[in-house]
């Protein structure tokens, strides 16, 4: 019997009106991983979910950690928003030197949190298994190399999620027989992650006809040109659209859901997709590359209708399996190495997952489950 999440704590902030939560869902060998997430109106029950979304992440990659996952009730862009931030870490610090490998989620920055708990007194965001490591010196030396690797001049760590969504994508798009080259497809969101799958799936030769932002639905039928649209955005990923080329399209934000595409990526924020809005859909393809971007009965609907929908927990894992590889020693903080290990996890972990949901006619999400579970039960601790 599920008996909930492990640990719920609830934080209000002294200073600010600003409400947070920390969630361990469980724990595995004594560890947990999970983000830090940062918006306005976000509710407990909201992050409860995300740290079972990150158990099944976690596990479905036999990885030896549990999941967790922290959430702050406040804006990302207020001034004060890293003095928030801080006074939420240095309440939770004792988590994160024993148990909690903490990191980024929409609207924080790992390189922000790395920076707080520096000054907070702690050297890494994987401290808890540091502590724990046969040769913690090798470990650290490791960590660090990761931390500062790059591909193209950016950092690795500002593309793998993006990059595993989009392998994800073209090996679901292969397992459906589906034609990939010169696919439509329309993405939610242009920050580090719905920035990188434009990329990476624009370079696979797939046509990204639509991205949204904040400010709403830019959309060309003939493609957008993304190398162009990459240095048009802040660092919230809004597009200026002052620059834009004049046969772009200035939509709605809700528009990116109903156009005529074969693929849909919502790479942004939570229950995106609906059961008010899941009909307009027309896409034969959803790939959650948020977290939790469609509410359970949206995901029954579409998967009545035939529309395949590859969970958040096996498209967006790229970042947390990187991470979680170098920590177990399984993977050397190499650039192509890294991505090379990412693209063949993930792919075999969607393969297994679309073939499990075809034989026992259940939704991919289910089938996941089962597959994570399984795994979960014979994770070791690799350190």
């Amino acid at each position: 019997m599920d008996k909930g999440p492990a640990l719920v704590c609830q934080w209000a902030d002294d200073v600010t009106t600003a409400r947070g939560y920390f969630v361990i869902d469980r724990t595995v060998n004594d560890l947990c991983a999970g983000g830090i997430r940062m918006c306005p109106g976000l509710e407990v029950h909201e992050v409860i979910r995300l740290a079972r979304t990150m158990t099944h992440k976690l596990a479905l990659l036999g990885f030896p950690f549990g999941g967790a996952k922290a959430g702050i009730d406040y804006d990302p862009l207020a001034p004060d928003s890293t003095v928030v931030l801080r006074r939420f870490l240095r309440m939770h610090k004792g988590f994160v030197l024993d148990s909690w490998l903490a990191n980024e989620d929409l609207g924080t920055k790992e390189a922000e949190i790395a920076a707080i708990l520096d000054e907070l007194g702690v050297s890494s965001l994987f401290q808890p298994v540091v502590l724990r490591a046969r040769e913690p010196a090798k470990l650290v030396d490791n960590i660090r190399k990761l931390g500062n690797l790059c591909t193209d001049g950016l950092r690795l760590s500002e593309l793998t999620t993006g990059y595993g969504i989009a392998e994800v994508t073209l090996e679901t798009l292969q397992s459906l027989r589906l034609e990939d080259k010169d696919a439509r497809v329309s993405i939610q969101g242009f920050g580090s992650v719905g920035a990188s799958v434009a990329r990476f799936l624009s370079a696979a030769g797939l046509r990204i006809v639509a991205i949204a932002d904040a400010d709403g639905t830019i959309y060309s039928p003939d493609g957008l040109d993304v190398d162009l649209l990459l240095t048009k955005r802040d660092r919230w990923g809004v597009i200026d659209r002052s620059r834009l080329l004049d046969n772009y399209w200035k939509l709605p934000q809700e528009d990116w859901l109903s156009l005529d595409v074969d693929v849909l990526v919502p790479a942004a924020i939570t229950d995106a997709i609906t059961a008010a809005n899941v009909d307009f859909i027309r896409a034969r393809l959803v790939v959650e590359g948020a977290n939790i971007p469609a509410t359970a009965e949206a995901e029954a609907r579409l998967f009545e209708r035939g529309v395949v929908v590859v969970p958040d927990f096996v498209a967006n894992a790229g970042a947390f399996g990187l991470a979680a590889a170098v920590l177990a020693g399984r993977v050397e903080p190499e650039g192509d190495e890294g991505l090379a290990y990412i693209s063949k996890q993930l792919r075999s972990a969607t393969r297994m997952v679309l073939a499990l949901s075809e034989t026992e006619g259940i939704t991919p999400r289910q089938a996941a489950i089962r597959v994570a579970e399984e795994k979960s039960a014979t994770a070791q601790c690799e350190f």
